[in-house]
């Protein structure tokens, strides 16, 4: 009897863990103050705490992303609305938004003082630099044609997104997207080399639009939408958890990517928050999709893009999953 009660002690003691569902993020670009809440949350145990073992991964650009959630590599992405809704409507591509990233795009355009441009009008004959895939082609002959500048007009090279700044600052080329979360990180190294960046964001020339919304194949919204539950659910717990801890959250992810530096990140992450929580996120709620401002969205690209604007928007995201 003795050995017995042993045993049965012994087995509760060493009970298994549960496995947990693994799951892969894919950012849009490089793992910094716009994923703290993130890494932060993955280093305080939410995504543990909803049975999931995330990978955080660093993207290369919202076309690259969709190609590595389309194909599997990841599970959820994060990448510009307006490039995941032409992507669903123009390629047939079965990805829908789960959840809004930024309230409104950050996006924008970057160039020296020095160069004389203050204005979209003064990039008539210039030579615009840009990554593959960037969102900035949808939006720019939008922007360009509200001032009456010929969209045609603008030279666009594509470039790796390490070489745009150094190539601005070269006067290479005459201009370059760049967020208005990074604007003033960047210009610490522009400063260096005696130059100064001056930035044209499109919420400034009369777009207000969505940025950035994490998404998923349809597929996975149908066939696992507990796993999307608890995935946001943790993202939501990252993100106030975050805000409520700027500086902790920081020095977490500084530790991981020691590169990126404190302060920088820092300086990062609270520019971000701002795109978060605001007083659209207040009345409808962080990281809900608000119908009528993702219609406004999708009317600009459409009608930059070509595509049919009698498109029913509902096509394009369920956001059922993000906690209330």
């Amino acid at each position: 009897m003795k050995f017995i009660l042993l045993s049965l002690v012994a087995g509760t003691l060493a009970s298994p863990v549960l496995a947990q569902d693994e799951m892969t993020f894919q950012a849009n670009w490089l793992i910094q103050g716009e994923n703290a809440y993130m890494v932060a949350g993955k280093e305080k145990g939410f995504f543990d705490d909803e049975g999931i073992d995330l990978t955080i991964q660093r993207g290369f650009g919202s076309g690259d992303t969709i190609k590595k959630v389309v194909t599997g590599t990841a599970t959820v992405g994060t990448a510009d609305s307006g490039t995941v809704m032409v992507a669903i409507e123009r390629e047939g591509l079965p990805l829908k938004c789960i959840a809004s990233e930024y309230t409104s795009s950050p996006q924008g355009i970057w160039v020296l003082k020095s160069s004389g441009i203050t204005s979209l009008g003064d990039l008539e004959g210039k030579t615009f630099g840009l990554t593959a895939g960037n969102s900035m082609q949808v939006y720019f002959p939008v922007m360009a044609e509200a001032v009456g500048l010929d969209p045609d007009s603008v030279r666009f090279v594509n470039m790796e997104a390490s070489a745009l700044l150094p190539t601005l600052l070269a006067g290479q080329i005459d201009a370059m997207t760049g967020f208005a979360t990074v604007i003033d990180l960047r210009n610490e190294e522009a400063q260096a080399q005696g130059e100064e960046l001056q930035g044209m964001t499109m919420a400034e020339n009369g777009l207000r639009i969505y940025g950035e919304c994490q998404f998923t194949r349809t597929d996975v919204i149908e066939q696992t939408p507990d796993l999307l539950e608890r995935y946001l659910r943790a993202m939501r717990r990252s993100l106030e958890w975050s805000r409520d801890n700027p500086e902790e959250t920081a020095r977490i992810i500084s530790a991981q990517y020691p590169e990126l530096g404190y302060e920088r990140v820092l300086k990062n992450h609270l520019a971000y928050l701002d795109f978060v929580f605001n007083d659209l996120s207040e009345d409808i709620g962080v990281s809900h999709i608000d119908r009528n401002m993702l219609q406004q969205t999708f009317d600009i690209v459409a009608n930059s893009q070509g595509l049919d604007t009698e498109v029913d928007v509902e096509k394009f995201y369920d956001d059922s999953m993000v906690p209330e």
